[in-house]
């Protein structure tokens, strides 16, 4: 009784795993949420779009033909769609790829950096404080 209780709970926590994710892969929300918590995360349009110019980073969006019933789907509805200047969008990226990425981009665009940098004056009184 209690092995088939354990088993019926098993396959609806599958069943509602598999739900969860088709309806995420149909609207393309994780997809959006990095792009949201990357923006989040830089502050800058700018160097959001530098980011997402970089081969290592885009490396990890999908390429090709659809690869399940649910993507080509949201490719045939412009809502869902989730592109980038009409690239496809990682939904996933390596923690390494993303580091690497982001600092290739601030050394391409050294703009960026001096927008966020702070005077000498004010990080020598930085350190005057800590000590």
């Amino acid at each position: 009784m209690a092995l088939g209780l354990v088993c019926l709970y098993f396959f609806l926590s599958l069943l509602c795993s598999v739900i969860i994710e088709s309806i995420t892969a149909l609207l393309k929300k994780r997809p959006k949420m990095l792009q949201e918590t990357i923006s989040h995360l830089l502050g800058d349009e700018a160097a959001l779009k530098n980011l997402y110019e970089q081969p290592l980073f885009m490396a990890n969006a999908p390429k090709g033909l659809a690869t399940s019933f649910f993507e080509s789907m949201s490719n045939l509805l412009p809502p869902f769609a989730s592109r980038w200047n009409g690239q496809k969008v990682p939904s996933y990226v390596a923690p390494r790829s993303f580091v690497l990425s982001l600092l290739e981009g601030l050394k391409q665009h050294p703009e960026v950096i001096k927008k966020y940098s702070f005077p000498k004056k004010h990080r020598s009184s930085r350190r005057n404080q800590q000590n």
